[in-house]
Formats: C-alpha cells, structure tokens, sequence
C-alpha cells in the first residue's frame, strides 16, 4: 500500500495548506521546483517543514479540477 505522505501536491493552480483551521502561508515552505518548473512538495514533506502534529489539508485546484488530501492523524 502506497503512503499517502508520498503525494506530491504541486503549485501550478491554486493551493491553500490548513491546519487545525488556520490557513498556512505557502510562501512561508521550502518548494522545490519539478521537472517543467513547477515548484512542489510531498504531503511529507509540508507535513516536516510545518512541524506540528496536527492534521494537514491540502487543497489544491486548477481550472475545473482539484483535489484536497488529508495527511496525518488527529491528536487527541
């Protein structure tokens, strides 16, 4: 079974990363840039640079498509 933290969310359309509801400036990451120029980062990878355990969403959008990923398991 493939680890979701894999996932690679890239930065070529609209991207907002939320924990416990607050909205975390993607300026603030480290992305790196793909193989056509488009800066990206893996769930894991936010999931470290944030360093929090919180649970992560990520929702990212272009055009007429998206996708929101959930990594990480919520503390209780």
């Amino acid at each position: 079974m493939e680890d979701v933290g894999n996932t690679m969310i890239y930065r070529d359309g609209f991207l907002m990363i939320i924990i416990n509801q607050h909205v975390i400036d993607i300026n603030q990451l480290k992305l790196r840039e793909g193989d056509e120029g488009i800066e990206m980062l893996s769930l894991n990878e936010i999931s470290d640079q944030i360093n929090r355990d919180e649970v992560i969403y990520a929702w990212a959008e272009l055009g007429l498509s998206g996708k929101i990923y959930q990594h990480g398991n919520c503390v209780q």
